[in-house]
């Protein structure tokens, strides 16, 4: 129930995801910190599909239009994409839902202590390398 799948049934390898009460861009970058998972976040060139599965309003978009504008690019929609790929095994997807798990453990509160987020991108980083 904390993590919400884009994806209704499997049809490939690459899953669009959430976990509830964490910035996709935040949960991007402890995946690959501290447990050396590569994903991505963002709206990955398919913005308006973005905006429609997270329900940003018209005005909400607009709003979001004028801060890109200006340069900010904190609020634009993001999901989480992990892709496996042939090479990956069993004990590779074990690994990514153990590490999906335990950034729930920890709680938003645990990891917003030890990152910093960037107030005009929304990008995240270890508060050891800011």
């Amino acid at each position: 129930p904390d993590v919400k799948l884009y994806v209704t049934e499997p049809r490939g390898s690459v899953i669009p995801f959430d976990v509830i009460s964490f910035p996709a861009k935040l949960v991007s970058e402890i995946l690959a910190q501290e447990y050396g998972i590569g994903t991505r976040a963002g709206s990955f060139c398919t913005y308006e599909l973005i905006r429609k599965i997270k329900r940003i309003s018209l005005e909400e978009d607009a709003r979001i239009a004028e801060e890109v504008d200006r340069g900010i690019t904190a609020n634009i929609p993001s999901v989480v994409r992990a892709s496996f790929s042939i090479y990956n095994r069993p004990k590779d997807v074990k690994r990514f839902v153990n590490a999906i798990n335990q950034i729930l453990v920890h709680g938003f509160q645990h990891y917003s202590e030890n990152y910093t987020m960037y107030a005009q991108t929304g990008d995240w980083s270890p508060k050891s390398l800011s």
